[in-house]
């Protein structure tokens, strides 16, 4: 099975070397698609890669593997971050640690549901975690598509039904001078 996610180090932000591949992959049940890590260093001074994996573009799952080292290797936890059968698309974590030392979760899930505001497809929720591998289960809605140029592809197939797709995705937060930023695509 191997291990997938390069890793790159540099000495200079300038010439990037290969470093190693960082995650054991998982059982294959969980699928062969593979999107997104990103790595946060815990409290507890153990490296958390966070990462989706499903099967192409349909029953992707946040899930979070641990190392002691920043360049792994990386072995799942065994555990999702969010029930799939709860939510059955999940990709794009971001782990952020706010100045209180809180951490949330931020990341891009799907609606179905269409509103005078906002289009069906994916969009931005966060949760607070309340560990490194655990988050609370109260996501809340950060931002939803409502233009037109957020549309993704027309006449999408999607959960049993042909409807024009939204998306918005790979959220990251900074928070600068006290004001925070959401980047996202």
């Amino acid at each position: 099975l191997g291990k997938i996610f390069p890793l790159l180090q540099s000495a200079d932000f300038v010439q990037w070397q290969f470093a190693s591949n960082a995650l054991v992959r998982p059982a294959l049940e969980f699928g062969t698609h593979f999107w997104a890590p990103e790595v946060a260093e815990g409290d507890d001074g153990k490296f958390y890669l966070y990462y989706s994996v499903g099967h192409e573009d349909k029953d992707h799952q946040l899930r979070v593997a641990v190392s002691e080292s920043a360049q792994g290797p990386y072995f799942d936890s065994g555990k999702t971050l969010i029930d799939p059968r709860e939510c059955p698309f999940a990709i794009d974590a971001h782990p952020f640690q706010d100045t209180d030392g809180q951490w949330y979760m931020f990341y891009a899930t799907d609606f179905l549901d269409i509103t005078r505001e906002h289009f069906r497809g994916t969009a931005l929720v966060v949760d607070r975690m309340t560990s490194m591998t655990t988050l609370e289960g109260n996501p809340r809605v950060v931002m939803r598509a409502k233009h037109a140029w957020q549309l993704f592809k027309k006449d999408r197939d999607m959960y049993g039904k042909i409807a024009d797709w939204y998306t918005l995705e790979g959220p990251t937060v900074v928070n600068r001078h006290g004001k925070y930023f959401l980047f996202y695509s």
